[in-house]
Order: structure tokens, then C-alpha cells, then sequence
């Protein structure tokens, strides 16, 4: 349907504001919305698509938990401190040894006495129970000097790097095997990813 001009009844173009005849203003009418089915596709109706399951995060699945230690392959739980293993790139085993020479210095100190107290005594002379006594002594400090140097234990640890390029100190323990396993447990998480 063709407009036309309200004041002269002259044919309008589409889209104008003006008559060309009479050169009266003219009101533009809004576009026509058409109601009705849509038009035929040029290539025929869209493929069925299948409806779109809803997004399901992975299970987060157990390595190893351990008192005050859990390592899953969504995060790894040290204490009260939390870190996702989206968030570490890599893991790094490093030990610190136990500090075993003051024990050392001092159980030689006292070997040396003892040999010390050892040489020139005679049995037989009289007062040699006081050596014997002072050399059971000496020794028995040495002796316990060593055992407390073989008691201290190294110190091992794993370094996270995460993925912002940052270093954390995360876990430290002096049960070697324990740190082993823990090592395992976020290998195979950050494998998992």
C-alpha cells in the first residue's frame, strides 16, 4: 500500500518527509512489523541438534590423605592452607640437612679425653679408680654426643610454582617416605588436569 501526501494527495516515496508536488512536511510512518511465519530458508531447516547437557565439573577424586595433609585432583590441603592444582605448574622435591656438627665437636672433644685419660694409666697404682671413673665419664658423654647427632633428622619439603610464575613453600616434614608420597600424590593430580 502506497502512501500518499495528506495535503495534496500526490504519491509519497518510502522513507520521505517531503511531498515533491507540494513540498509539505509529511509525517514518516514507523516500519510495519510483519506478523506470520517466517520466511522459507533458503537451505532448508536447521540439523536437530541434540539438547545441550548442563555443565557437570570433573569429580574431584581422593590421592592421598594423610593427618593435616590431603591431596585430590582439585586441590592439595596442607594444614589450613588450601591450593588448587589448577593453580600449580610444578613441583619440586628439596631437603635442608639436620645441623649435626656442634654434636659432633663435642663427642670428639670428649673421645679425645677419654683416649687422653686412657694413656699412662696404670691399673695397679693407687688412685687409678678415679681415672677409671673420669674415663667411663668422658666416654659416656661421647657417646651421647654421636647418638644425639644420628637422632637429628634432615628437613624435606616441596616447592610449589604456580602458574602466575610465583614459588610457595608448601609442605615441609622430616619423614622422608611421607614427603615421597606426597610428591606422587600431586604428580599424578597436575597429570590428571
Amino acid at each position: 500500500m502506497a502512501r500518499k501526501c495528506s495535503t495534496c494527495g500526490a504519491p509519497l516515496g518510502a522513507g520521505t518527509s517531503f511531498c515533491n508536488f507540494c513540498k509539505a512536511e509529511v509525517e514518516v510512518a514507523p516500519p510495519s512489523i510483519a506478523y506470520g511465519p517466517p520466511p522459507p530458508m533458503p537451505y532448508g531447516p536447521p540439523p536437530s541438534m541434540p539438547y545441550a547437557q548442563p555443565f557437570a565439573p570433573p569429580v574431584e577424586r581422593p590421592l592421598l590423605s594423610e593427618p593435616g595433609l590431603v591431596v585430590t585432583t582439585a586441590r592439595f590441603v596442607v594444614g589450613h592452607q588450601t591450593y588448587p592444582i589448577q593453580g600449580i605448574a610444578t613441583v619440586a622435591p628439596y631437603t635442608v640437612a639436620a645441623k649435626r656438627v656442634a654434636n659432633y665437636v663435642v663427642g670428639g672433644f670428649f673421645a679425645f679425653s677419654t683416649f687422653g685419660n686412657c694413656v699412662g694409666t696404670d691399673l695397679a697404682e693407687n688412685g687409678a679408680g678415679g681415672k677409671i671413673v673420669t674415663m667411663f665419664f668422658t666416654a659416656g658423654i661421647a657417646a651421647l654426643a654421636f647418638w644425639l647427632a644420628k637422632q637429628k633428622k634432615d628437613t624435606h619439603g616441596i616447592m610449589l610454582a604456580t602458574s602466575a610464575g610465583g614459588r610457595i613453600q608448601a609442605f615441609m616434614t622430616q619423614d622422608g617416605p611421607q614427603m615421597v608420597r606426597v610428591l606422587g600424590a600431586l604428580n599424578q593430580a597436575i597429570a590428571s588436569r
